[in-house]
């Protein structure tokens, strides 16, 4: 398999240590984001106070040698975008934004909109997190609840993040706007996963689909005389 299932997840974020780690894995995995997109997120970049939270997509974070640029565009033309958030993801943010402020007013600083939601540390909050540092630490801590070395330790969320939202029903070109491609048919053909039960539960609702259609005629295989 390439994605995480969502038990795996929620056993990775009950497994991290520090309310950062948790919600990026949960955010990660429930957003599609791909990880130089969620770690150049700045607060600013994100409208928790509207009616509906939109999150804009607008810069990506590189390793250059020793230091993490942020690039002020995507990944490819169609990386740039806004969408909503669910309101399981505004909470997420929003307890880690309360958790922000009330981290920086302990250490004597200023928590700014242009602070990083997911910085280096806590007292380098305007520095973003090094992107190899992280897959590093997400890496362990696949391994350390059992997780198969085959998942990518940060893809494999991006994986569960669009394998969760096709299997749920939301269309593919909803789906291909919310993680940025530009081809619908990449996110069907490429981060679409059938499992044994979700094949079984494809068969019970066929049977549901044409059972009774075909048991409301009489003898509809019946062969002509």
């Amino acid at each position: 398999p390439k994605a995480y299932t969502p038990a795996q997840v929620r056993a990775m974020v009950k497994a991290a240590k520090g309310l950062g780690t948790k919600t990026l894995i949960q955010f990660l995995a429930s957003s599609g984001l791909r990880r130089a997109e969620a770690l150049a997120l700045q607060w600013h970049h994100v409208d928790l106070g509207s009616d509906v939270a939109m999150l804009h997509v607008v810069q990506t974070v590189i390793k250059d040698g020793p230091n993490v640029v942020v690039q002020p565009f995507g990944k490819t033309k169609d990386s740039t975008r806004s969408f909503a958030l669910s309101d399981h993801e505004r909470t997420v943010l929003m307890v880690l934004h309360d958790h922000r402020v009330t981290q920086t007013k302990r250490m004597r600083d200023r928590f700014t909109p242009n602070s990083f939601i997911w910085p280096q540390s806590p007292h380098r909050h305007r520095e973003p997190m090094d992107p190899n540092a992280f897959s590093v630490r997400i890496a362990r801590l696949r391994d350390s609840v059992g997780v198969s070395e085959s998942i990518s330790p940060i893809h494999g969320l991006r994986h569960c993040a669009i394998s969760q939202m096709i299997n749920g029903g939301i269309p593919a070109p909803v789906v291909a706007k919310r993680v940025g491609h530009s081809n619908p048919q990449q996110t069907l053909n490429t981060y679409s996963h059938a499992s044994a039960s979700d094949l079984i539960a494809a068969a019970a609702r066929v049977n549901d689909l044409w059972g009774n259609v075909m048991e409301n005629e009489d003898d509809p295989f019946a062969l002509a005389p």
